[in-house]
């Protein structure tokens, strides 16, 4: 949603980046396979209950997931490929980082006099974010003369704002865990809701 409103504002921000970063010699796809390592530790982290360590590498794997694609941009190499790697390492490193916070555990929630386990609500965050995934890049796949109006597909929930809120639920676990739970909640089911979007999005094109 955010991209969506202030895309211009943030295609300046991402040039910057990638103008500040490009002298070092690493491309884009180096980059990403930086911020799919970054998760890897970050989750071992997590299942090793340090949070704060896991949180920082999560944060800065998120970080590295905007450095890529900034670079790429700047110097003009962006490729089908290094667009498929980083959408697989996204997926990938948002899957360990809500495996990661299940394994440290967090509580149930009871929501009109329904319990609701920590199992379920896994289970939301992983089916809303794996079907955002998908509704775009189906599309993509389904019909060829899509892919260029595709990049207008926005939604509520989309990739930045997701790692904010499951950011944001990582930190508040270590003060309040119920939060924790409540932010995962809501992270799956704004996923969902973006997914009727971008259903609805891709439905108007043809």
């Amino acid at each position: 949603m955010i991209k969506g409103i202030y895309q211009m504002q943030i295609s300046r921000i991402e040039f910057k980046i990638g103008k500040f970063l490009s002298p070092i010699p690493l491309t884009p796809n180096q980059w990403t396979l930086i911020s799919f390592l970054a998760g890897i530790v970050g989750f071992i982290s997590f299942i090793k209950n340090d949070i704060l360590v896991g949180c920082l590498f999560f944060l800065v794997s998120f970080i590295l997931d905007i450095v890529d694609g900034s670079v790429a941009k700047y110097r003009s190499v962006q490729t089908p490929f290094g667009d498929y790697l980083d959408g697989i390492s996204d997926v990938a490193v948002d899957s360990l980082f809500l495996i990661g916070l299940w394994i440290i555990g967090y509580p149930s929630l009871n929501i009109l006099g329904y319990g609701l386990g920590s199992d379920y609500i896994l289970f939301i965050c992983l089916v809303g974010m794996f079907l955002t995934s998908f509704a775009k890049s189906h599309a993509a796949y389904s019909n060829v003369h899509w892919r260029s109006k595709l990049d207008k597909m926005h939604g509520l929930l989309q990739r930045g704002e997701r790692s904010a809120l499951l950011f944001f639920a990582a930190v508040i676990l270590l003060i309040d865990p119920y939060i924790t739970s409540y932010l995962l909640l809501l992270t799956g089911l704004l996923s969902i809701f973006t997914v009727f979007q971008r259903f609805l999005f891709v439905y108007s094109l043809d």
